[in-house]
């Protein structure tokens, strides 16, 4: 006897169900004019975000960073791909991609070992793009502390096991063995999670009652998005973490209970296997991060389903029982390091914002008219088609007759929401357009329900070319961002658009990004350039170490008076700053400035009298003295 595939026993049981509730269409059919104007929200925001990334190559706009990445690659990045997206929209066009598109989900189908060239091509994308501009959160501090054997404890103590395990342990074993050097573990750790991410899209998109356009369209939405630029060097957990979330997304919906009464004993087997993945998922996260929390609301429905609907009590399921116990004992473990790292950092570093104020002005900074546009933006950087998906659904929300069941339609709600929240209350310490990474494990949850809602909305219209125009609409930013982060001069060269603004950012986000600006510079030495970016971060916060990395700059571009003025402005803010009092000497005697270089003696003999840079002015100033001052 042939054994029933749960993916093609719930399509059928749903399509039968649709097909009766309309006599006289074909089965499938059934709502797809009711339908109609979903589909029709689905192409005028695709065809919308066309336009916008069209405008914003030519003009770009601080205020919308999230579409602007093509006004910041090489050409061949450009107009050929958004041409090739803007085609997709053209129904005439569109229509033999999404032939190619079906083609390539039924091979899939008939030959499930063509999976290992998806993930195989997954991390062939990654590799192809390596991060040449290092800004992301924590890159060159998680780098340099596996090049210096640093301690994790000490530069990331709100770092998880699993977190250093994969960040730290194992880069640092490879590097002592000889195998590997820092940027080549950290990238080889980012293909294999690009693998995972794919292998994980492509179990969501099987996972979904639809045909194999829709399924090819769910694949892409899932699979594309900003959290594939933390595989191509970043070294943190996020990554990682946007792989359980799509993998729980998939293992949830393939865990969910049958539409009718019944189900067979292998259906039953199959789900309380998905459930159990779905369980490991979540256990696993807990080990790698506490944004793991945001999955519980999911797991607990899907849990309390199977406790009312399985067709054999749980105590005679191992994998049913594996699926609770699981996340249940780590949750057990970690809990105390949950409780006070979501204590002692979390809510002062990552979900309170900068300045005081209470939990009135905590709302008022979440309320923030930058703060909301920023949360926009990324999610047009992280999921392109989020917000496409949430206003389709609330503009056909009554008009329609939906193919997926309630509670599937609760459940990806309950995916969905607690994603949304951490997106809107996180202000993370670097600021959103720096430590965008700390998104996109939410985001990823969110472009599982896009892709659900996606795949639905086409396999709803009978739209099959609508597929084509999805998927590559989620490709083409995706692929222009990876080109982008890739490239570090136009890297930078945005970084100072997004900085000069408008909207005017954060002060202490311009300082940090001005100095970061300037350091690169510096590396590159281009002198003239990296003084610039110092004078700006010293416009928005003129503290004795910005001031002296300015003067700094301004010295080796051959401007030693203007070096010699920086560096007694930084000594007048702290008269204790040794460094600032170095270069003030040695800048008072490139200058001829004797009395200076006299004070700056007197200081460093005070401060830091060992130090043989302090013997080096010193001697200097006894020698002029003792020609008499000439």
């Amino acid at each position: 006897m042939r054994k029933s595939n749960p993916t093609e026993a719930a399509k059928s049981r749903r399509v039968a169900r649709a097909g009766a509730a309309t006599p006289g269409r074909a089965p499938g059919e059934a709502g797809s004019a009711a339908a109609g104007p979903e589909w029709g929200w689905w192409w005028g925001g695709l065809l919308a975000l066309a336009a916008l990334r069209a405008a914003l190559a030519i003009q770009p706009a601080p205020a919308l960073w999230g579409l602007h990445a093509q006004a910041f690659v090489a050409p061949l990045f450009g107009w050929p791909l958004w041409l090739a997206a803007g085609l997709a929209l053209w129904p005439p066009a569109a229509t033999p991609m999404a032939g190619f598109l079906s083609a390539l989900a039924r091979a899939l189908e008939r030959a499930p070992a063509l999976a290992i060239g998806v993930a195989a091509a997954g991390a062939t994308l990654v590799l192809a793009f390596p991060d040449r501009l290092f800004y992301v959160g924590d890159f060159l501090l998680r780098r340099g502390a596996v090049r210096a054997a640093e301690s994790p404890a000490v530069l990331s103590p709100q770092a998880f096991p699993l977190d250093v395990l994969l960040h730290y342990t194992l880069p640092l074993r490879a590097i002592q063995a000889g195998w590997l050097d820092a940027v080549a573990a950290s990238r080889a750790i980012g293909a294999l999670d690009a693998a995972l991410l794919a292998a994980a899209a492509l179990l969501l998109a099987r996972a979904l009652p639809v045909g194999p356009p829709a399924r090819a369209a769910a694949f892409a939405v899932a699979f594309f998005g900003g959290a594939l630029a933390l595989m191509t060097g970043e070294s943190k957990a996020f990554a990682e973490m946007a792989v359980l979330a799509t993998g729980f997304a998939a293992c949830g919906l393939l865990a969910m209970p049958p539409v009718g009464a019944g189900e067979s004993r292998e259906d039953a087997a199959r789900r309380d296997l998905a459930l159990l993945g779905a369980g490991a998922c979540l256990g696993v996260g807990f080990f790698l991060h506490r944004l793991t929390l945001g999955l519980l609301p999911a797991w607990l429905l899907l849990v309390g389903w199977r406790l009312m609907r399985g067709r054999t009590p749980l105590s005679r399921s191992i994998p049913g029982l594996l699926a609770i116990a699981v996340p249940l004992v780590a949750l057990a473990v970690v809990a105390p390091r949950l409780w006070s790292t979501a204590l002692s950092y979390d809510v002062r570093a990552n979900f309170s914002g900068s300045g005081a104020g209470g939990a009135g002005g905590v709302l008022a900074r979440v309320l923030a008219p930058l703060h909301l546009l920023d949360v926009g933006n990324q999610l047009l950087f992280l999921s392109p088609l989020a917000l496409i998906a949430l206003l389709a659904c609330l503009a056909s929300a009554g008009r329609s007759r939906s193919s997926a069941p309630a509670f599937e339609r609760i459940w990806i709600a309950s995916l969905a929401l607690p994603a949304a929240a951490v997106l809107l209350l996180l202000q993370p310490p670097q600021g959103v357009i720096r430590d965008w990474e700390a998104y996109a494990p939410s985001a990823a949850a969110i472009s599982a329900a896009a892709a659900w809602a996606a795949a639905h909305a086409i396999e709803r219209s009978r739209r099959a070319w609508l597929a084509a125009a999805v998927v590559l609409a989620t490709a083409v930013p995706t692929i222009q961002w990876l080109a982008h982060f890739a490239d570090r001069d136009r890297g930078l060269a945005r970084l100072e658009v997004l900085m000069a603004g408008p909207p005017a950012r954060p002060a202490e986000d311009r300082a940090t990004t001005w100095n970061f600006i300037g350091w690169a510079h510096f590396r590159d030495q281009d002198f003239a350039g990296a003084a610039r970016a110092f004078e700006r971060a010293c416009e928005v916060a003129p503290s004795p170490r910005l001031l002296t990395d300015w003067a700094m700059a301004e010295t080796m571009a051959g401007r030693a008076e203007r070096a010699l003025d920086l560096y007694a402005r930084a000594v007048e803010r702290d008269s204790t700053y040794r460094l600032g009092w170095t270069g003030l000497g040695v800048s008072a005697i490139n200058t001829g400035r004797p009395e200076e270089a006299a004070r700056a003696a007197r200081a460093l003999e005070r401060l830091d009298p060992a130090n043989p840079k302090t013997r080096e002015i010193a001697d200097w100033v006894r020698q002029w003295e003792a020609s008499g001052g000439r």
